[in-house]
């Protein structure tokens, strides 16, 4: 029987093509914008280390600016004791340079050169994996060895194919040894540095990791996001900065167990207190990184207004097609009339009409994931779209397109 009502379902569309027509398009349209929109916030909001997120704290005040996200090197130096042996802290701070020197040619980098000073964990916190070569020790970092670990595509960018491990850059004065090079590792939204010049979705992110000790070598030219007193804020070198009282490291930690994690951040208070002044201990607040990404307001407003416009724009498409549906159900009444005259149950009437708002939501749904794609791949080429390239149909929005494109056509 449903093959005899899709035969009728296909007869009545060459029948009459144009009202079927114009419900496949509305249908279409309406699930390709709401799902363009859903997959945005939905890129816009993944879990950038789904492994840890809940186990991986920042220390800030969360309603501070700068000044509340950072600290001095003293004052990092004593947080990052707290956790003792079952935590693992990590102090970062970043700045650009202009240029590096590789064999004595000075190369200037467009955009700048990102240097990622900080602890030895922090390869591990953050789960950035090696692809050559080695981090630097807890000896060299208390050394201030002039070493440095690349980014993969730096390392490129310097020597080609040539093996990076062993070569030398020169940042400043100084000469650094190659003991690394990091895989590609570039997370999105950039949550360890939201607060960094490349912002949430920056691109390129770090070129070079060298140890927090180094900065006592930074180059006169280093541009650091820094918080600093009213008598140190004027013509002070980036290389003085762990001597003063500047603000310039964040500070974060990795908890093995939630277990950990909810006993740190009990014992956290009165652990502040012992180091910080008073004041500044009550404010401080340990944020994960899913809470720290809603706090950052990493997922625009207005690709929330967009989704919720997108939804209703596709409710709006829906009751469209049903109003158009009914107006063909309608006239087909004297049909309807003959087949009941002929035996017909209502349940076969009824089902003859499911099969044909069916088969038009089939087509229309198709339709409007195919468009979908193509919204998508455009809005990829967008050119002043800081996103634009985390922009794609992962697994989940799949499913979930298949599931919206299904209720569309029941509906």
């Amino acid at each position: 029987m449903p093959i005899y009502y899709l035969h009728l379902a296909l007869a009545g569309l060459r029948r009459a093509p144009w009202l079927p027509a114009l419900m496949v398009l509305s249908l279409a349209v309406g699930v390709a914008a709401s799902m363009t929109t859903l997959t945005l916030r939905h890129a816009l909001s993944l879990d950038p280390i789904p492994d840890a997120s809940t186990r991986l704290f920042n220390l800030r005040d969360p309603a501070g600016s700068l000044r509340g996200r950072m600290f001095s090197y003293a004052d990092a130096m004593a947080l990052g004791r707290l956790g003792g042996a079952r935590i693992q802290s990590v102090l970062s701070g970043t700045g650009v340079t202009t240029a590096v020197a590789v064999a004595g040619q000075r190369r200037v980098l467009r955009g700048g050169l990102g240097i990622r000073y900080a602890t030895a964990s922090f390869f591990s916190v953050f789960e950035v994996s090696l692809q050559q070569g080695r981090v630097w020790s807890s000896e060299e970092e208390r050394a201030a060895a002039p070493v440095a670990v690349l980014d993969e595509d730096m390392a490129h960018y310097l020597f080609g194919s040539t093996p990076a491990v062993g070569r030398q850059i020169r940042l400043g004065d100084v000469a650094y040894t190659v003991i690394g090079v990091t895989a590609r590792w570039n997370p999105q939204p950039r949550y360890y540095d939201l607060d960094g010049v490349a912002g949430a979705f920056g691109g390129g992110g770090d070129g070079v990791f060298v140890p927090l000790t180094t900065m006592r070598y930074a180059p006169d030219d280093l541009m650091v996001s820094r918080a600093c007193p009213m008598d140190q804020a004027g013509m002070m070198k980036p290389s003085g900065l762990p001597d003063s009282g500047c603000q310039w490291l964040s500070v974060w930690y990795l908890a093995a167990t939630r277990e950990d994690a909810k006993g740190f951040a009990g014992e956290l208070p009165a652990s502040l207190a012992r180091v910080l002044p008073a004041d500044t201990a009550r404010r401080l607040r340990l944020l994960d990184v899913r809470q720290l990404l809603v706090k950052a307001g990493v997922v625009p407003s207005s690709v929330r207004v967009y989704t919720w416009l997108g939804m209703a724009f596709l409710a709006l498409c829906l009751l469209n097609a049903a109003g158009m549906q009914l107006s063909r159900v309608l006239r087909a009444a004297s049909q309807v009339g003959i087949r009941r005259a002929l035996g017909a149950s209502r349940a076969q009437i009824v089902g003859q009409h499911l099969c044909d708002a069916l088969l038009i939501g089939g087509i229309g749904g198709a339709l409007g994931a195919g468009m979908t794609f193509a919204a998508l791949a455009a809005v990829r080429h967008l050119p002043d779209v800081y996103y634009a390239e985390l922009v794609r149909m992962d697994g989940t929005m799949l499913l979930a397109m298949l599931g919206l494109v299904l209720a569309s056509g029941v509906l």
